[in-house]
């Protein structure tokens, strides 16, 4: 699937998930992200994002048009979709602490 990412997500990238969140938590929270951005790549569109149990997507309560992505137990990937004369694509947001 096609996605891009949010000017809010790569200062938060750049300024370093090591400074934010520790650098033992930061590093597992980073490399699960790549996981999830090399999963999403190979799924077709939002369906296969349904059908995947393991990323655990899911829309929000707070709003209709935002959705997650489970990194782990307390870090989720919060998104959105958009439209362009190509299609549909994700728009990657930013990395929440979801409790």
């Amino acid at each position: 699937m096609r996605y891009v990412l949010s000017e809010e997500l790569l200062e938060f990238l750049q300024r370093g998930l090591k400074s934010r969140l520790g650098k033992k938590h930061g590093i597992a929270v980073y490399k699960l992200y790549v996981r999830r951005l090399q999963t999403i790549r190979d799924i077709e569109d939002d369906r296969g994002l349904r059908d995947h149990k393991g990323l655990h997507y899911e829309v929000l309560d707070r709003s209709n048009y935002e959705h997650s992505i489970r990194l782990d137990q307390q870090w989720r990937l919060i998104l959105w979709f958009n439209e362009d004369a190509e299609g549909r694509y994700m728009v990657i947001d930013h990395i929440e602490d979801y409790h």
